[in-house]
């Protein structure tokens, strides 16, 4: 019974992984910024509802120098009335599509101020404008 509990466990874990992954390859992205390193892109989440408070949002960083990650790809949750974020996913994978680092999810992870002249500033003004 212990080992059926924990196969269904595995099953439900890797289903809420591979939904989360198959909405962000599916997403709209739109480029928010690039610079000489990275360009940087995000697509809101299908579950956010213009207006809330907090917006879940995809993003994506794509790696412009020669190094060995292509890119990385995670979900930031913004607090648009706190004025704060939270990394909820982040994976960063190599030029084969592997995973090099996995950050998971983790549901008490740090709520942080958004500096002021920052990507994540720019991405807050883009996914909370529909609230002022």
């Amino acid at each position: 019974m212990e080992a059926k509990r924990r196969a269904i466990t595995l099953l439900l874990v890797a289903s809420i992984a591979l939904c989360g992954y198959f909405a962000a390859e599916g997403a709209d992205w739109m480029l928010l910024e690039k610079t000489d390193k990275a360009a940087f892109y995000y697509a809101k989440d299908k579950n956010s509802v213009p207006g809330r408070d907090v917006q879940n949002v995809w993003v994506r960083k794509v790696y412009l120098d020669s190094g060995q990650r292509d890119y990385a790809a995670g979900m930031a949750e913004i607090d648009c009335a706190r004025r704060t974020y939270s990394k909820i996913q982040y994976k960063v994978y190599n030029k084969r599509g592997t995973i090099m680092q996995d950050k998971g999810l983790d549901a008490n992870t740090l709520r942080l101020q958004i500096p002021r002249g920052s990507v994540i500033e720019r991405l807050y003004d883009t996914v909370c404008a529909d609230r002022f």
